[in-house]
């Protein structure tokens, strides 16, 4: 058989079946490289013990005691009752129980806390182990991806010539039938191929961690040293080169932060379209933060602020660790879940534009912190982002986010309440923030120093 007779009888099912193994070789290389063997994240295992508790607000305070640890459970909001107590401190004793477990078995807290990929636990690729110009720099990711851009590429080149080859017999066909069918046949296969294909990475951009699009990456250099740049320390260390660790290139990150819960850049919700990128974070407390993690946001917050909402309470039952370089500020807030109170009640009030003037007149990258991160934080961002000039829906998903950290951890009903006390009483969100002691020039400055 020749080869034109062989492409001409590349049947539809020889076609699809292809299609098909691909999608299924991919989907098994993504499963090996996104789920970690035994280890499952800190979220979804405190979901599972808390399940218990049929009513919602004891199995939210008992996730989060699971996760935050007692220091949580003590600064609960005044109004929480005593199941919600009970149902947090169980959480908090069985966290603490499995996170010895694990270490005692060589886990270290970043592996028990969050995944590596994308937010999912990994046990053979690491997604965050970034090169210096940004890109991924891990063997077996590297390869994945290559394959893949090779084999659209060769998918790309194979339609466009069968599409021509087909082509070309139509128009020369003439009155023959039988050159003419199998002209429309080799199109219509090429043309079904195509559209499989394209089914077939958008299946990968969902089940492979962190997506397929937008990516770089490149193959890891071997080097003569044990470590990434020649050595263990400034002037010594095995390998060729002087021996220092130069990361004057390095880029930090707050995605690779694993030792603090809800962490984020507050733009990455907007996409850089409300909020600068680089100039306002926000996370849980910062009692777990270890040197590495510490050394990063170091880097991030170089003479900038560290705002603690946390009260006299929870600043001395978990103490943050240190950040070099960076001032820390604490103001007080009283714990809230539902954020009407931040509106109603005086002196949460005062104390939230305390904190909006602070953030507004501080230099350099602000980082806002509470216990859990996401309700006083989640209403001081909030604001800012309305000062900015943010639409309701942009500020719902930026404060949505905490929920994947902390499963049900904050509603939609929680800040909208909040925002509708603030229009009922004061007509917007900007009349609350002046009435509450904002000047026109602290709006101004916000809308300057966080704006996009």
């Amino acid at each position: 058989m020749t080869l034109k007779q062989k492409i001409s009888t590349f049947s539809t099912f020889q076609l699809i079946v292809l299609v098909g193994l691909i999608i299924i070789s991919s989907f098994l290389i993504s499963v090996g490289v996104s789920r970690s063997v035994g280890a499952e994240p800190i979220a979804a295992r405190a979901a599972e013990y808390c399940k218990k508790y049929t009513n919602d607000k004891p199995r939210t305070t008992c996730t989060f005691g699971y996760i935050q640890g007692m220091s949580y459970c003590n600064n609960l909001v005044d109004t929480a009752t005593q199941n919600m107590r009970d149902a947090c401190k169980d959480g908090a004793n069985k966290g603490a129980d499995d996170r010895k477990s694990e270490e005692d078995n060589g886990a270290t807290p970043a592996e028990t806390n969050k995944g590596d990929c994308a937010g999912v636990d990994t046990a053979i690729i690491k997604c965050d182990a970034k090169s210096s110009d940004g890109t991924d720099n891990n063997g077996v990711w590297a390869l994945l991806l290559m394959a893949i851009n090779i084999l659209t590429a060769g998918v790309g080149i194979a339609a466009v010539g069968g599409i021509i080859y087909g082509s070309i017999m139509y128009t020369t066909a003439g009155d023959n039938e039988g050159q003419v069918k199998q002209a429309k046949e080799i199109i219509r296969n090429v043309i079904i191929g195509i559209i499989a294909y394209v089914a077939m990475y958008a299946l990968l951009q969902f089940i492979v961690p962190g997506g397929v699009f937008d990516r770089s990456y490149t193959l890891p250099v071997a080097s003569d040293s044990p470590s990434h740049s020649g050595g263990s320390g400034p002037g010594s260390g095995p390998g060729t080169g002087t021996g220092s660790d130069d990361t004057s290139d390095a880029r930090a990150d707050i995605t690779t932060v694993t030792s603090v819960n809800n962490i984020r850049d507050a733009s990455s919700t907007s996409g850089g379209d409300v909020l600068k990128p680089g100039v306002l974070y926000r996370s849980a407390q910062m009692d777990r933060l270890n040197n590495k993690d510490a050394s990063t946001l170091s880097e991030l917050l170089a003479g900038g602020t560290i705002i603690d909402l946390r009260t006299d309470h929870g600043r001395n039952e978990a103490p943050d660790k240190p950040v070099d370089g960076v001032r820390r500020v604490n103001i007080p807030i009283g714990g809230i879940l539902d954020t009407a109170p931040m509106v109603t009640d005086p002196t949460r009030s005062a104390q939230l534009a305390k904190a909006l003037k602070t953030a507004a007149h501080s230099d350099g990258p602000v980082y806002i912190h509470c216990v859990a991160g996401k309700d006083r934080t989640g209403w001081m961002v909030a604001m800012i982002m309305y000062a900015v000039g943010a639409n309701d829906q942009q500020v719902m998903k930026e404060y949505l986010k905490s929920s994947e950290d902390f499963p049900g951890g904050v509603k939609r009903e929680w800040l909208n309440h909040g925002l509708q006390e603030a229009r009922s009483q004061y007509g917007s969100v900007i009349g609350y923030l002046k009435h509450i002691g904002l000047s026109d020039g602290d709006l101004s400055t916000i809308k300057k120093k966080f704006g996009a």
